[in-house]
């Protein structure tokens, strides 16, 4: 058995997206055709095909097209029954010769009221829905897991908990004296400083702050938030059904194309794809659904469109609302500029003065984000209201981000937590328990490996245990315990290292599955984040054939 410390090694795990097209799997009624995609039934499973902009009543809900037109067919083309098309109705980019004009401005694209497609010669008006980089909402599940547990590993570690102007998460992280004698010297050192109050570990490092800034990290947390109406129970998201849906938006806002505009029709598309609107499907809203009738493996049928009712919290019934000032009234959170005196609401960027150079300029987020500018008083609700507050946190993003003032001019946040009263323990899913895949019967030579790792900032200690047991049988076949340092002295697992043992795996006799569990035990009860506490692997034994790598 050995024991070893290591440095950090990050493994950036460069991934390719399927930004588009795609199969899905469908049951009558299902998804299926043209007009709008998304999944029928109430397993509400998504269609990857076109989905293009649909015209909609105030709270978000497809308005379908109710002209008389044959819906059956026999088999020699003789109608069999009348009734409405209840086709969904695509709004056209322009008017045409035969476009109806239900209100002012808003055109309908001319259809085939039997297949519910555009006529040929209107296809061309129908307008696509532009999603920009909130296309990686295709990525497979485990992709937007793997950056939600980024994204949490960062907040959870925090020493402090900020929101810039846009509502981001903004969270402290340590950085060593190695890393701050190679930065201090890269071109690439450009984050803001942060600074610890009474914190002995400045001593060791200094703490910089950091924005949750990756579209996908954000998209992961509004994906989280709205299905299981929580984060972490260690992030706090507010206590209201309305408070965490906020959070959800800036996080919605803050995965799209920064020069883009969110709308209705992305976040009903988006909805559908998450699988957030079929029933069970989110923890803030209630859903409902349409019928419609659209193609489905080359049959017209009726398909039940799901949808999220944001005029109706599970909680409380209550509708979404959104109030422009009020919310960037409290933005950046906490308020920290000026300096001498913060103030709510206020924020700081760089602005063209009469030289033709730029100044740092510092005043109120409403009286400067263009889009804000336009009115600072805005109110809306329902699906209107998620929307406008998830496009207002894009348009201050990007305008923090074209206006961005430098680091060495810019006000640092204070963090009034000693870094040292906590510490984050963790088992990579991906590499922290190293078992056999695949291994022969009465083999003496394959190991079992277990790194446990502390992001910090405080030292640690701790055990951890690995236990195996064979599929079906009571009795553990393996069970070992390994500990490091003493609850009470706090030193033995300094910030940013690993500890690894490794140990024979006993030999096996019969042919099996074995299931290897490996648990962090906290001595100290200073683990702030027990998500990443416990990871799983199998070993499948074989009486011939090779035996496979860890």
């Amino acid at each position: 058995m050995s024991k070893r410390n290591c440095y950090i090694v990050v493994i950036i795990l460069t991934i390719a997206m399927i930004l588009s097209g795609g199969v899905s799997v469908m049951s009558a009624p299902g998804g299926g055709g043209g007009g709008g995609g998304g999944g029928g039934g109430n397993d509400d499973v998504p269609d990857y095909g076109d989905q293009v902009v649909l015209y909609r009543d105030l709270n978000g809900v497809p308005i379908k097209n109710t002209e008389e037109t044959c819906i059956e067919y026999n088999s020699d083309g003789v109608c069999m029954t009348y009734g409405e098309s209840w086709c969904l109705q695509p709004i056209a980019s322009e008017d045409c010769d035969d476009c109806e004009e239900p209100e002012e401005g808003v055109y309908l694209v001319p259809l085939d009221l039997y297949t519910c497609t555009a006529k040929p010669e209107y296809e061309h008006l129908q307008m696509e829905v532009e999603f920009g980089r909130i296309n990686l909402m295709r990525s497979p599940i485990d992709v937007l897991e793997e950056q939600l547990e980024e994204a949490l590993y960062s907040l959870t570690t925090a020493g402090c908990l900020f929101r810039d102007a846009a509502g981001r998460f903004v969270y402290s992280t340590l950085v060593s004296d190695g890393e701050v004698t190679s930065n201090d010297t890269s071109p690439a050192h450009s984050t803001g400083k942060l600074v610890y109050t009474d914190a002995t570990l400045l001593s060791d490092g200094v703490v910089e702050t950091h924005a949750i800034d990756s579209p996908l990290q954000n998209l992961a947390i509004y994906w989280k938030i709205m299905k299981d109406g929580k984060l972490d129970d260690n992030i706090d998201i507010g206590s209201t059904a309305q408070e965490k849906a906020m959070t959800a938006a800036r996080g919605l806002g803050a995965s799209s194309d920064k020069e883009g505009e969110l709308t209705v029709d992305m976040l009903w598309y988006i909805n559908q794809i998450f699988g957030l609107t079929a029933d069970g499907g989110s923890a803030l809203f209630e859903n409902d659904f349409i019928t419609v009738r659209q193609e489905v493996k080359g049959v017209m049928t009726e398909v039940d469109k799901y949808y999220l009712m944001f005029d109706s919290f599970w909680e409380d019934g209550g509708t979404f609302s959104y109030d422009r000032a009020n919310n960037f009234t409290y933005l950046p959170s906490p308020a920290y500029i000026p300096a001498a005196a913060p103030e709510d609401g206020v924020f700081e960027y760089l602005a063209p003065n009469s030289t033709g150079g730029l100044d740092v300029v510092q005043g109120q987020i409403l009286g400067a984000v263009p889009e804000l500018v336009a009115d600072p008083g805005l109110e809306a609700s329902g699906i209107n209201g998620f929307v406008q507050a998830a496009d207002d946190t894009r348009a201050t993003i990007e305008f923090v981000h074209t206006w961005e003032v430098p680091e060495t001019m810019a006000t640092p946040m204070v963090c009034e937590v000693e870094a040292e009263d906590w510490f984050d323990l963790s088992i990579s899913e991906y590499s922290g328990l190293q078992v056999p895949k695949r291994m022969i019967t009465l083999a003496e030579d394959r190991e079992v490996i277990v790194t446990v790792h502390n992001a910090g900032p405080a030292a640690a200690s701790g055990c951890v245990s690995v236990v195996a047991l064979e599929v079906g049988e009571e009795e553990e076949f393996y069970n070992e315990k390994y500990c490091f340092g003493e609850a009470e002295e706090l030193a033995a697992l300094p910030a940013g290292y690993n500890y690894t043992w490794a140990d024979f795996v006993p030999a096996v006799e019969v042919p099996c599955i074995i299931e290897w569990k490996a648990t962090i035990i906290d001595t100290a009860g200073m683990d702030v984040n027990s998500s990443n506490d416990e990871v799983e692997e199998t070993t499948k034994v074989v009486s011939s054939g090779g035996g496979g790598g860890h």
